[in-house]
């Protein structure tokens, strides 16, 4: 009876022991497919984290060069400025006279030629060569305030200049109409742009030089309306009335009025250049934040997977446990069930 009922308590440890055998071996491969999915999730996260980190990298790249570029713009611009504002270019007396209005000793002074228009820089040569000496002409409003200047410069030694009163100074455009001669860019005149107060200086300095394109439609030009006005060519060579012509090389963006041609066009660089900075640092910053997001979700898949191999691990060694106590439940179930037979048997041989 003991022995039966000791068979029959083996019976059902092993037959508990294999169910719960069974269960860990269930659990076991979840976790094992749960730890395959965390790799696999993980290799997508990194290969998400390699593209958005090189994203990051480039839109820094980006942000770091139109920095530089700005930086730079702004330093030309800085240095041009200076030059504008120390009248650099300009000759001693136009200086003397400029500082001299800007402290109120001297009234009535409006500025130099060059500081008083604008041109497109495809024509600064052009119009810098046709006004030669005149660029440094002070525009004035009365006679008395040239004569004012004057007598300035004349104390103070300070070299002489030309006064372009505005009560004074008349100007028209030529009359002859070679608008529609081949290679005719324009009248000189109207190729500026200048306060409305200022038309008879610049028609007068401007208004009888025509703009073409180059010397041989310049010569062309100057031969059908018989030298009668004079013609500048867009590289700076000149036909004189009466037919002389003055030319040569040219030192592109020398002069004063290049100078205000290209911080005109450097200002609208900068502009341009700010608005693509902006748009690069939000990008950069975009970009900045998608990758920390992408890290964020590779440590959390990271530490998932770290969680899910140390389950495999815990019932790896449980199965192993179930296996040894599978092991010697069954020997003790065999073991006992041969001594049942023993028994048996010699219970029978008694009975016999």
């Amino acid at each position: 009876i003991t022995v039966r009922q000791e068979l029959s308590e083996a019976q059902r440890k092993l037959e508990e022991s294999e169910k719960d055998a069974k269960t860990n071996r269930r659990a076991l491969n979840d976790a094992r497919e749960e730890a395959q999915a965390a790799e696999n999730i993980i290799q997508g996260h990194s290969l998400r984290m390699d593209s958005r980190r090189q994203k990051a990298e480039s839109a820094q790249n980006i942000k770091q060069e139109l920095t530089r570029q700005v930086n730079a713009q702004e330093d030309r611009i800085r240095l041009l400025t200076e030059m504008e504002k120390e009248y650099e270019g300009f000759n001693k007396a136009v200086k003397t006279v400029m500082q001299a209005a800007e402290k109120n000793t001297l009234r009535g002074i409006h500025g130099p030629v060059a500081g008083l228009m604008t041109t497109e820089q495809a024509y600064a040569v052009a119009l810098e060569t046709a006004l030669g000496a005149a660029l440094q002409n002070i525009v004035v409003e009365r006679e008395e305030d040239a004569k004012a200047a004057i007598q300035f410069l004349k104390q103070r030694d300070g070299g002489r200049a030309t006064f372009l009163p505005l009560t004074a100074i008349r100007g028209d455009e030529l009359r002859e109409n070679a608008a529609g001669e081949y290679g005719f860019v324009g009248i000189a005149s109207r190729l500026v742009r200048y306060d409305a107060r200022y038309d008879h200086i610049f028609k007068n300095l401007l208004g009888r030089t025509v703009v073409v394109e180059d010397l041989d439609s310049g010569i062309a030009m100057a031969r059908k309306f018989r030298n009668a006005f004079r013609i500048v060519t867009l590289d700076g060579q000149i036909i004189n009335r009466g037919g002389s012509m003055t030319g040569g090389s040219v030192s592109r963006s020398a002069g004063v009025l290049s100078r205000a041609n290209e911080l005109q066009r450097l200002a609208g660089q900068l502009e341009q250049l700010r608005g693509q900075l902006a748009d690069a640092d939000r990008r950069a910053q975009e970009t900045g934040r998608e990758l920390q997001k992408a890290q964020y979700e590779l440590d959390v898949a990271k530490e998932q997977q770290r969680a899910a191999a140390q389950q495999v691990l815990t019932l790896e060694g449980r199965q192993e446990h179930h296996e040894i106590l599978l092991e010697n439940l069954r020997l003790t179930q065999d073991g006992l069930q041969q001594e049942r037979e023993t028994l048996t048997r010699r219970l029978q041989e008694q009975e016999t």
